[in-house]
């Protein structure tokens, strides 16, 4: 059996949270290649990687249209060395979805198999791409962060990287953990995406007034959303159990924004408290 190296799979399940994000809405397609698809996890989980790609494959045949599972085959592909495979289906995602994930992932790739000019395309158009609406609200969030000082700081630890939708979001919300007093400072200039949106959270951060009550609310809003993700996960699984348990949890934050939300100004847009905005991004 191929050795996996820590982490890896950990990573496929990674992209497919994010995607999660971006199919919500998408019922037809997603839904009829779902069987093979959660099959694919459950061999990937095992560590039988072969399978899995074998399912994801299965998945995109059955179902063309199902961004999981082009998203799944490439993922699942790159990892095994099948990189043709990896970019086809990442390209396959990126014209299905043009979201800033699915053309990050495809130039990734290309410049991974050294096709520079093709890599450049993809990821100029990454950073083209017009966020989500849950992008927009977590960019919000750490503006708010940024323009609280210590408690903003706070703030910014108590977030996982399972409370934002993008890579770029959690490569900045790191950044700024790193360099709290200057985040503009030093920014790499290798890395156009990160400091494209340190730029953008720090301009939408001055002059910024921002309560502890604001930044609940917004904290609260994504791990409402957090929840929302992790309430589709179980139930794909079956895991009725777990299902009830976020469920509840989720009802509880949600109460709380609305306790907190009529004392409070919240920045540009309403916080994602309920409903289905709350976990809808597309």
């Amino acid at each position: 059996m191929l050795a996996i190296p820590p982490g890896l799979v950990r990573w496929i399940f990674g992209i497919a949270l994010a995607v999660s994000v971006l199919a919500m809405g998408c019922n037809g397609p997603d839904s009829r290649a779902r069987g093979s698809i959660k099959a694919g996890d459950e061999a990937a989980k095992q560590r039988a990687l072969r399978e899995a790609l074998n399912h994801y494959r299965t998945a995109a045949v059955a179902e063309p249209a199902s961004l999981e599972a082009q998203m799944r085959r490439g993922a699942m592909a790159e990892l095994l060395g099948e990189f043709d495979e990896a970019l086809d289906a990442y390209a396959r995602a990126s014209r299905l979805h043009p979201s800033g994930l699915a053309y990050y992932r495809a130039g990734a790739m290309a410049n991974r198999m050294g096709n520079t000019v093709l890599a450049t395309e993809y990821l100029n158009a990454s950073l083209q791409a017009p966020a989500t609406r849950g992008e927009r609200w977590e960019r919000i969030f750490l503006a708010m962060c940024v323009s609280s000082g210590e408690r903003g700081r706070e703030y910014l630890e108590r977030l996982s990287d399972d409370h934002l939708s993008s890579d770029v979001l959690r490569r900045a919300r790191t950044w700024m953990l790193e360099h709290p007093d200057s985040p503009t400072v030093g920014l790499p200039s290798n890395d156009e995406q990160l400091a494209q949106a340190v730029s953008e959270i720090v301009v939408r951060a001055s002059g910024q007034q921002t309560d502890t009550n604001a930044l609940e609310v917004g904290y609260l809003g994504l791990e409402r959303r957090r929840l929302e993700r992790e309430i589709k996960h179980a139930a794909d699984a079956e895991d009725f159990e777990r299902q009830r348990e976020l469920s509840l949890r989720r009802n509880e934050t949600t109460e709380a924004i609305a306790r907190l939300m009529g004392a409070v100004d919240v920045p540009h847009e309403q916080a994602p408290s309920g409903g289905s905005g709350a976990g809808g991004d597309a």
